[in-house]
């Protein structure tokens, strides 16, 4: 926008787009929350490229390409561990942690997300009903470079529990790792400094952006997973 108010806003128009591999191309569908794709249409695989393209009736254009990063093995592995809080004339309570490690792959560029979820459940007796609880789990930290991994090739991270899961009848994690592209890692990290950057006198940080004719993110990553029972 060259005039206006900044927190004006004006419509894209509408919109349409198309994604292609190299050799197939297919039209993206319309749904209410934007432009989309089906699995069935066009096959997504490690190791290739594709390009997305989006096109708005008022002549704007936007365009972005990414590369799936390989299927790998990374050995993903968590174990627990409880530190139990004692304070004189207070409740006590147990703190539950979670260390993570998976091994990196060497003589390859490797970047890596890590998250997970806690799922908790309870079944009342009257009227029967099972409930089931989900907190997405905090990591201290979470993107990861392979320059990060130890003499060993190992990389670690911790994440924890703010609830107890002696309340439930059943309770289990779900952790994952991504394999994420350059681009993906770039651009939350970026969100993260920008968010910290609370110093009025710092540098200002600009959010990533792969996009031609626009701002945002067209990445991917291939992603594993593995499920702790708590209980």
């Amino acid at each position: 926008r060259l005039y206006g108010e900044l927190n004006d806003s004006e419509s894209p128009g509408n919109l349409s787009g198309t994604i292609s591999d190299g050799s197939f191309t297919i039209a993206l569908d319309t749904s209410p929350t934007g432009l989309k794709f089906r699995n069935d249409k066009i096959r997504i695989k490690p190791g290739k490229s594709y390009r997305l393209t989006v096109i708005s009736d008022k002549g704007l254009k936007a365009e972005g390409e990414c590369t799936v990063p390989p299927d790998r093995n990374f050995m993903l592995q968590a174990d627990t561990f409880s530190v139990l809080h004692q304070v004189p004339g207070y409740i006590s309570w147990r703190e539950f942690n979670i260390d993570i490690s998976f091994k990196d792959i060497p003589d390859e560029i490797n970047y890596f997300r890590a998250a997970g979820t806690f799922f908790g459940y309870k079944t009342f007796p009257d009227p029967e009903k099972t409930e089931l609880t989900t907190q997405q789990l905090q990591f201290g930290k979470d993107l990861f470079t392979d320059k990060e991994a130890n003499v060993n090739g190992i990389i670690k991270s911790t994440t924890g529990l703010n609830t107890s899961f002696s309340y439930y009848d059943s309770a289990f994690v779900k952790i994952y790792l991504l394999n994420i592209e350059k681009s993906y890692y770039l651009y939350h990290k970026s969100l993260k400094d920008y968010n910290r950057g609370e110093n009025p006198f710092s540098e200002v940080t600009p959010v990533y952006s792969n996009i031609t004719g626009g701002l945002g993110i067209f990445t991917s990553y291939t992603s594993d997973s593995l499920i702790y029972r708590l209980k």
